[in-house]
C-alpha cells in the first residue's frame, strides 16, 4: 500500500512537472511569435533575454543585444527616468503601459507602451526585470496628423461630452436643458473659438455648453433651440441646418450645421458637431434681396420704359415694367 501511495505521488509530481514544462513551452511560443519586445535584464541593467518582437523594433539581433545594457535603447536624458522606475518596481511597484520614447540601433525615436514586471528566485525576492514594450510610433503619427487636420480645419468641429447622459425618451425640451447644463466641451478646433470671438481654444475646453451661449437662445422661440430641437427628432443627428446664434458679446451669426450623437443603453453620451460660418453669405443675401426691393420700387415707378432682355440665355425679356406694358400693350406674361 505504501509503495502504491508513494507511485501516486510520484506519478502526480511528473504530471505537475509535465504540465508546467508545457505551459513553459507554450509561454515560450508565445513569447516569440508577438510584435511587442519583450526583455529580460538582471539586476545590472545587462540583458538576459530578447525576443523576436524586440529584434523588429529595436534592430540590434539577438547576439548584439544579449550581455549589453539596457541603457542602450534609452535617450541620454531619459536615464535618470529609467533608475527610478527601476526603484519603484525593486520596491514592489509595477509600471504598466507608461507612453516612454526608445530609441533602435539607428537612432531612430520610437514611441512605445512600457510596463515594468519584477521576476522573483525561490525565495521571493527580485532577481531580474522583465520589460514590455508596444511600439505605438505609426499610431502617435496619424494622431498627430489627425490633430493637426482638426485644429487647423477652415470648418469648426467640436465634441460635447454630457456629465449626466441624457435618457432618449425625456420630452425635447428637457433634453436640451440638460445639454445647455450639462454638456461639457472636451474638444474643439481652432475654428471654433474664431467663430466665438476666442484666441485660445483653452477658453472653450472644459466649459459648459451655457457658458458661450445667450441663455434665452436655448429656449423654445430662440436661435440656438431649432438646432438641437431637429438634432434630437432626426435621431440625434443633423446636416446642413442652418440657423443664426446670439453670442454672450450680442454679435448675431448664422450657421450651416452638422452634429452625430453617440447613444448607449438608452442614453446620450456625448456628441461631435461641425458648421460653417455662413454669415457673410446671410449678409449678403440681405443685401441682395434689398437692393431687389430697391430696384424694383425704382423700376415700377420710373416715367420711362425699362425691359431686361436675356439675350445669351435666350429666354427672351426677363423683367418689364408698368410704363413699358402701357407703352406697348402686352402684358408681363405675354412679354
Amino acid at each position: 500500500m505504501k509503495k502504491e501511495s508513494a507511485n501516486k505521488k510520484q506519478n502526480k509530481k511528473e504530471s505537475i512537472l509535465k504540465n508546467e514544462g508545457v505551459a513553459l513551452n507554450l509561454a515560450s511560443a508565445i513569447i516569440e511569435i508577438t510584435s511587442d519586445a519583450v526583455i529580460v535584464t538582471n539586476l545590472k541593467g545587462e540583458i538576459t533575454f530578447w525576443n523576436k518582437g524586440a529584434v523588429e523594433i529595436y534592430g540590434y539581433t539577438n547576439k548584439e543585444a544579449l550581455g549589453k545594457n539596457i541603457s542602450m535603447i534609452y535617450r541620454n536624458e531619459d536615464l535618470q527616468l529609467l533608475g527610478e522606475r527601476i526603484k519603484k518596481v525593486l520596491q514592489g511597484e509595477n509600471i504598466s503601459n507608461t507612453e516612454v520614447t526608445l530609441i533602435d540601433k539607428y537612432k531612430n525615436s520610437h514611441t512605445v507602451l512600457l510596463s515594468i514586471n519584477g521576476l522573483k528566485d525561490e525565495k521571493g525576492n527580485i532577481n531580474q526585470l522583465v520589460g514590455f514594450t508596444k511600439d505605438i510610433t505609426e499610431q502617435r503619427l496619424k494622431d498627430e496628423k489627425y490633430q493637426s487636420f482638426f485644429k487647423e480645419n477652415i470648418t469648426g468641429v467640436f465634441m460635447i461630452e454630457l456629465e449626466k447622459p441624457i435618457p432618449i425618451n425625456l420630452p425635447v425640451n428637457e433634453q436640451i436643458e440638460s445639454i445647455f447644463n450639462d454638456g461639457i466641451v472636451s474638444d474643439i478646433n481652432n475654428a471654433t473659438a474664431q467663430a466665438f470671438g476666442l484666441e485660445s481654444i483653452d477658453e472653450l475646453i472644459g466649459q459648459k455648453v451655457s457658458s458661450f451661449y445667450d441663455p434665452e437662445s436655448m429656449l423654445p422661440g430662440g436661435n440656438v433651440f431649432p438646432v438641437y430641437e431637429h438634432f434630437i427628432c432626426n435621431g440625434y443627428s443633423t446636416s446642413g441646418f442652418e440657423t443664426s446664434e446670439t453670442l454672450k458679446s450680442g454679435e448675431l451669426i448664422w450657421t450651416s450645421n452638422n452634429a452625430l450623437g453617440i447613444v448607449e443603453n438608452d442614453h446620450l453620451i456625448r456628441f461631435w458637431g461641425s458648421f460653417i460660418d455662413i454669415t457673410e453669405r446671410k449678409q449678403a443675401e440681405v443685401s441682395l434681396r434689398s437692393s431687389e426691393r430697391k430696384f424694383k420700387n425704382l423700376t415700377e415707378t420710373a416715367q420711362v420704359s425699362i425691359a431686361i432682355f436675356g439675350a445669351a440665355s435666350g429666354k427672351g425679356y426677363l423683367y418689364v415694367n408698368h410704363y413699358w406694358e402701357n407703352l406697348t400693350g402686352y402684358s408681363r406674361k405675354e412679354a
